[in-house]
Parts: C-alpha cells; structure tokens; sequence
C-alpha cells in the first residue's frame, strides 16, 4: 500500500450548522487511528467524508496523490471498505454469503477460501450457516467486520483503508478484546491503515496509534493517546469531570469518572 489519505479543509453544513468545520488531517498506511469526541462532534459525519459517502461542500480529499471522487468505483471498493453502525436488508442471508458480499470487488477468485480464512480470523465460523437476523447485535457486528476484510483482501491479508464506526458497541469484553487485537496484529505489516469511532476512551488508549478529538464539527486536539487523553482536555471538551491514571499494565492512559 503507498501513499496517505489526505483531508484538506473538510466542511459540510446542515441547517446553518457546520457539522465538520475545516479539518484537515492524514492517514497514513499502518496507523490506528481512533476518532472520539461527545456526542453531537461530528464523528460519523467526518467517517462519511472520508469515506466518500458523502460529498463535502468544501475541501479536498486525495488518496494516493489522486481525488477520491476521481477513482473508480470498483478500484475505490479495492481500497477502501466502510463499516457503519447501521446495516440493513440482510437478515435473511447466511452469515457466509453476507461476508463473501465483501469479494464482489475482485469478482469469483479465491472468493470461497478468502471467506472461510476470514469467518475464522473474526470467530464467525461456528455460525457461518445461520441467517443474520437470527444473530446478536454483537455477532452481526463481527460479521459486518468480516465482510469489510473479505472486500479488502489482497495477497493473504486485507490492505488498503478499513473504517469503523463504532464497532465494539455491541460487543462483549472478550469479543472487544478479540476485534482490537486482531486489528493490531493486521495492521502490524504496514499495509492496512484503520480509522475507528470510539466512544470507550479507555479502548481508544490502549488500541490507537493516534488520537483525534472531535467537538461541535472542529477537530480540537490529536496525538498519540497520552498526549489528548489528559484530564483538563477530557473536562473540558467533553464537560465531564475525570481523573486519568495509568494503565497498570499498557501505561496508557485510563479515565476514570468522578463520583
């Protein structure tokens, strides 16, 4: 994978609202970044221009040196997968087929033994013949994120640029710690960059290479986890009086609410 994803004075505006108001930032192959802010900042709006989704009113968006309004659809679909908090239509396919939905950019090949390497890597496998509106919420979360590395892989591993939002909300402990693992460990050869909305900031810390902080559509502070997770920057931005400590373990930073 070469070259970054490149925002340049991003806005959008809803009723005389500026729901992302001038950001700027890049993505860089190999990162995790985690987005977070309160609600109402203007997270799922910016995943959604990054993404293409939704076309900015202002700005520019470059991936590889080249417009992303100017690439292919299909070679876009190569590059770039998309996992939203939301899916619907699908409850009645099989898990299986739902994942290998994510090959119909690359057309049949390998198409079969690239979604069984993927229903394993995400623990869909022992309920890869039940129909999805038969699943959790969690289990339908890990199926989404299957089907976005069926689309994205590429030479025995998923590459190009993976977005999340939100996708541990519906997920146990041990199944958050699975999924933010395993996206450490595929992000680890340099060739897969993920951006994750997250709401857990104790997550964030522990799982992201960088940080950004999102309030009323304006991105407010970025850096590695130690340096925005900090208690006068979590007050302030999200109004919320915290303490923040050390990971007994990590080192990362760990917030804590006050009584």
């Amino acid at each position: 994978m070469s070259g970054s994803l490149i925002a340049k004075n991003l806005r959008i505006q809803r009723e005389a609202r500026w729901l992302v108001d001038d950001i700027s930032l890049e993505l860089r192959p190999g990162e995790r970044v985690a987005l977070i802010g309160p609600n109402g900042a203007g997270k799922s709006t910016l995943l959604r221009l990054l993404t293409g989704y939704l076309p900015a009113e202002h700005g520019e968006l470059l991936l590889a040196g080249q417009p992303l309004s100017g690439w292919p659809a299909q070679a876009l679909s190569r590059q770039r997968a998309v996992m939203l908090q939301h899916t619907r239509g699908l409850a009645n396919w099989p898990v299986a087929a739902v994942v290998a939905m994510g090959r119909a950019p690359w057309g049949p090949l390998h198409e079969h033994s690239i979604v069984q390497q993927v229903l394993a890597l995400t623990g869909c496998d022992t309920f890869a013949n039940r129909l999805c509106g038969t699943l959790s919420g969690g289990e339908q979360q890990r199926v989404q994120l299957a089907r976005c590395l069926a689309q994205l892989w590429n030479n025995g591993a998923p590459q190009g640029w993976l977005f999340l939002d939100e996708p541990t909300s519906a997920l146990d402990l041990r199944h958050q710690q699975h999924l933010m693992r395993l996206l450490k460990t595929l992000t680890s050869g340099a060739n897969l960059h993920v951006f994750t909305v997250l709401h857990d900031l104790n997550l964030a810390a522990l799982w992201a290479s960088r940080v950004l902080l999102m309030h009323q559509g304006k991105l407010v502070a970025e850096g590695k986890p130690e340096a925005v997770i900090q208690a006068p920057i979590i007050n302030r931005w999200y109004g919320a009086e915290v303490l923040v400590g050390e990971h007994p373990k990590e080192g990362a930073p760990q917030v804590f609410l006050c009584s």
